[in-house]
């Protein structure tokens, strides 16, 4: 996939998701990764909005940063998951 659609497609579904969390809030953002303690307590979290943005940051500054079919993918049921229609 060329690099601009990639970009362009990135910055789509940050705005789907900055829209989505208007109407729902954004603590109702959903977790891309996460880390917990011994105890169960979340100590480290990246959303879902984090993940694009990052994403669209490496591209964007010319980081090497490798995607392939399983990203895609990912990035599709995102852009599924936070449809306000």
């Amino acid at each position: 996939m060329d690099k601009d659609i990639l970009l362009y497609k990135l910055v789509r579904l940050r705005k789907r998701i900055e829209k989505w969390a208007d109407i729902n809030g954004f603590e109702n953002i959903e977790n891309q990764s996460e880390r917990k303690d011994a105890e169960g307590n979340i100590v480290w979290r990246r959303s879902h909005w984090e993940y694009v943005d990052d994403m669209h940051n490496a591209l964007y500054n010319d980081h090497e940063y490798w995607y392939d079919k399983k990203t895609l993918k990912e990035l599709n049921r995102l852009w599924k998951r936070y449809n306000i229609y």
